[in-house]
Order: C-alpha cells, then structure tokens, then sequence
C-alpha cells in the first residue's frame, strides 16, 4: 500500500477513508442489532414475569 500511496496519494487516501466509513457503518449496524436484540429479551422476560 505504501508504494500504492507514492504513485497516486489522492486515491490511497480515498480507499482509506471508504474502508474507515465501511468498517463504522458495520459496527454501528451490528450495535443496532444488538440493541433490538436486547429489546425483544426484555419484552419476552417482562411478559414471562407479569403473567
């Protein structure tokens, strides 16, 4: 890759960014399902518990 960045600088830059936003854009989406995962537990125990 560094030999990649001394030709052409402009466009290592630009994969290196996309790969960053690629990579935050997959942990927040995992984050997300983790959260509704979570959720839907606590819904289920709190019907289980309420009946």
């Amino acid at each position: 890759m560094a030999r990649f960045y001394d030709r052409h600088p402009r466009i290592a830059f630009g994969i290196a960014v996309l790969a960053a936003f690629a990579c935050l854009y997959i942990a927040a989406d995992w984050d997300r399902s983790d959260t509704n995962a979570l959720r839907l537990q606590l819904m289920m125990a709190a019907s289980k518990g309420a009946v």
